[in-house]
């Protein structure tokens, strides 16, 4: 599964146990002591998995169940380093990139933070109790220190925390002069806190505010559409009303 943004999508992250692994959780029951209890100490007997610590074949299968959660997990953390701002190949999709961009990381950290979800989860915790009970660390520390998460993590919260203020939405959604004027003053107000910002750099903040006066010109071309709908063109007005109307307004 995976989450659609304007930039494509997010691998949604599912880590599936495998099935002896979900049934020995399963006779813990609801005892939310039990369950928050599980870690690298705990009495195997206590889930029927002590004998499981001798079979090798079932050892493989959950080791190798675990190296593709760190693939599936690892399909995420690459992104906040490798997806490059959106291009538009059209007005329309020029328009929306600064939409897009501030979707995809709003996004990405929602993905991140449900990849920490699934790592607590019991059986998530199992599994790595019994690896490392069996002394099977390669694909315990692989997935505890080797998924990149912790950098994606610090790399797009600090990006959206920059980005979830930013007024594109607001500009996006203007049909009046004044308040297109208003969004703009907006953006130029917010734009200094990219200094905040340790992860996006000035050249992805060139192509947002290029991606923002897409949008601009868009809202200031549907808004003369509307306007003036009964003859589609402005060159009608009187010159005074054009500094009044159309002109002041976008200044």
């Amino acid at each position: 599964q995976c989450r659609r943004t304007g930039l494509g999508r997010i691998p949604h992250v599912v880590l599936k146990p495998h099935p002896r692994i979900l049934e020995a959780c399963l006779l813990l029951g609801d005892d939310a002591s039990a369950l928050s209890s599980i870690s690298s100490n705990m009495d195997l007997d206590k889930v029927g998995l002590t004998a499981a610590l001798s079979d090798d074949a079932f050892l493989n299968e959950v080791q190798s169940t675990v190296n593709h959660w760190i693939v599936q997990i690892r399909k995420v953390t690459v992104l906040p380093s490798t997806t490059p701002f959106p291009s538009g190949e059209s007005a329309e999709t020029e328009a929306n990139a600064d939409l897009e961009e501030v979707s995809f990381w709003m996004g990405l950290e929602e993905s991140l933070k449900h990849i920490r979800r699934e790592l607590d989860k019991p059986s998530v915790r199992l599994t790595l109790a019994l690896l490392k009970a069996a002394k099977r660390f390669v694909a315990t520390i692989a997935l505890e220190n080797n998924t990149g998460l912790d950098a994606a993590e610090a790399h797009t919260a600090d990006v959206a925390q920059f980005l979830k203020g930013y007024p594109a939405p607001v500009l996006a959604a203007a049909r009046e002069w004044e308040k297109i004027g208003g969004a703009m003053d907006e953006v130029f107000g917010y734009l200094p806190k990219v200094r905040q910002s340790k992860y996006y750099d000035l050249e992805r903040l060139a192509r947002l505010v290029e991606a923002t006066t897409f949008t601009l010109r868009e809202r200031m071309e549907g808004t003369l559409r509307e306007r003036y709908s009964r003859n589609g063109i402005v060159l009608g007005l009187e010159f005074g009303e054009f500094e009044k109307e159309v002109r002041a307004p976008t200044q």
